[in-house]
């Protein structure tokens, strides 16, 4: 693909024997001014510029200065004739890639294109790269992270599990008791005991499933139609006992009928994320409140909206930083105090919902509390 070239050169001459050598090796466009190239390149990026440095109006230099403040990765090149070399001089040191003296040598002109191709690719290729290391990065960190989030939930799960096994301790012994009585016993007891116990059973065979389900790794990616209503509230069951341990609220107001396409353990994920990022920021905001104690309260809402399935994970806590609202789903960008979060938990949930076709945006954030929009389409 051929790197878009602005020339721009009062001196119609000029421009179109520049754009005839030059537009076999690059993509073309000319201005006749200062402002006409400004114009221009407000409706469509370039790679590189060439432009004179004396034109009535704005000049090269003028050119040069506008543009590094809109695009700094533009190189510009400069023509000049040999009084203006103070000029262009100083004018590399605030960002000119080079300059070419008029008349122009086309094959030092080439020779200097190329070689500002070359910085551009070069920084393509970093930046490429970088991307590449956190996208790695993420991937790793994708299971790790879920992992974390069991941990954190432990105390849920015992408690979860804690129940069933009181319950059947109780048939146990209301059958050993009834055994030692030295009565016949009774059959149909007997048989609803048992079913008692093969129920209590059977729910921590779910439980233990759940958690294997929730920490087995992330290679399954399998996406189908799930009911919305039915997976927030398996996931609840991972994080209700440590809401309730803190003094959290968990409403959940969600239509029977809606359903979204994605991977349940995967959103899951995703939920869990947001749920607990929701729960740290609202005790952090009672940590901090010279008021009586804040309301403590967190909403998953989801709402059909035309193509779409909207859900809204809105809590009470302190916001979300000013300073970070615009990058809060980049990697390494946490609104923690130090020490207390990675960064990287909301990218792990932008990537997770990539994969369902899904979205993950900042709704609204301020001293009331925070709003997340997950957009999932339709399912069919």
């Amino acid at each position: 693909m051929k790197r878009k070239l602005l020339i721009v050169d009062d001196d119609q001459p000029v421009r179109e024997y520049l754009e005839k050598v030059l537009r076999e090796h690059y993509e073309t466009k000319c201005a006749e001014s200062g402002a006409s190239a400004l114009a221009m390149f407000g409706e469509g990026d370039f790679d590189i510029v060439l432009t004179d440095v004396r034109m009535p109006g704005l000049g090269g230099v003028d050119i040069l200065r506008t543009l590094k403040k809109i695009s700094e990765n533009t190189e510009i090149i400069l023509m000049t004739g040999f009084a203006d070399i103070s000029a262009v001089t100083e004018s590399l040191n605030e960002g000119a890639f080079a300059f070419v003296t008029k008349p122009v040598d086309v094959k030092y002109l080439l020779h200097r294109l190329n070689q500002a191709v070359s910085v551009i690719h070069g920084r393509e290729m970093e930046k490429e790269v970088v991307e590449n290391m956190k996208n790695e990065l993420l991937m790793q960190t994708l299971f790790t992270q879920r992992l974390a989030s069991l941990a954190v939930i432990a105390g849920g799960i015992t408690h979860e599990i804690n129940q069933p096994l009181s319950g059947i301790g109780l048939y146990v012994a209301t059958l050993k008791s009834m055994a030692s009585s030295g009565e016949l016993l009774n059959p149909s007891q007997v048989v609803e005991i048992a079913e008692k116990i093969e129920s209590q059973i059977k729910r921590m065979s779910g439980i233990i499933e759940h958690m294997r389900e929730f920490s087995s790794d992330t290679k399954n990616k399998e996406i189908w139609k799930v009911n919305l209503l039915a997976i927030v509230k398996r996931s609840s069951e991972l994080f209700n006992v440590q809401m309730n341990k803190s003094g959290i609220s968990l409403e959940v107001d969600i239509p029977e009928d809606l359903a979204i396409r994605a991977n349940p353990g995967r959103f899951e994920q995703v939920l869990i994320n947001l749920v607990y990022n929701a729960r740290d920021s609202i005790l952090e905001k009672a940590g901090t409140s010279s008021e009586n104690q804040p309301q403590k309260k967190i909403c998953i809402k989801g709402r059909e909206d035309g193509e779409s399935i909207n859900v809204d994970i809105t809590d009470t806590g302190n916001g979300v930083p000013e300073k970070i609202k615009d990058r809060i789903f980049e990697p390494f960008v946490s609104g923690k105090n130090s020490g207390k979060g990675t960064g990287l938990g909301l990218s792990i949930c932008k990537r997770i919902l990539e994969d369902f076709e899904a979205e993950i945006k900042l709704l609204e954030t301020g001293p009331e509390g925070t709003t997340f929009r997950v957009i999932f389409k339709k399912a069919k």
